[in-house]
């Protein structure tokens, strides 16, 4: 039974390990920068998740009727964009969600960030996700 545990455990870690050495420390900074603007405009409680977007979460992400229901829809030309780095050689794609409390509310804002990988060369694309 410990076996088992120390076994668990240990792929645990190299998985949650191996997730995370996926996103560039530039994808980092740049959610570090997302939180401090939010920080500085009054937000509190702020959390931020990175993720390297696949061809499936995008499609599930911008699909009409979710899409829709987003305080801030993301326009078809964005969403030829961010399918167009998906499928495009030397073009990385990762979502910036981040969760924060104002005043007596609370939003989650996404970032998309466009990403060359060998020039270090990126967009950023911004829209509100929620907000109470």
């Amino acid at each position: 039974m410990k076996n088992i545990f120390i076994s668990c455990f240990i792929l645990f870690f190299f998985n949650t390990l191996s997730a995370e050495t996926q996103i560039p420390k530039e994808i980092s900074i740049i959610a570090e920068q997302i939180e401090l603007d939010l920080e500085n405009n009054g937000h509190r409680d702020i959390e931020s998740h990175l993720s390297k977007v696949s061809l499936q979460e995008l499609t599930h992400y911008t699909h009409e009727e979710q899409n829709l229901n987003y305080d801030e829809p993301l326009s078809d030309e964005t969403v030829t964009d961010l399918f167009v780095c998906l499928e495009t050689q030397g073009c990385d794609l990762y979502l910036i969600k981040t969760n924060s409390d104002y005043h007596s509310g609370y939003g989650i804002e996404a970032a998309f960030v466009i990403m060359e990988p060998e020039t270090n060369i990126f967009e950023i694309i911004t829209h509100g996700v929620d907000s109470e």
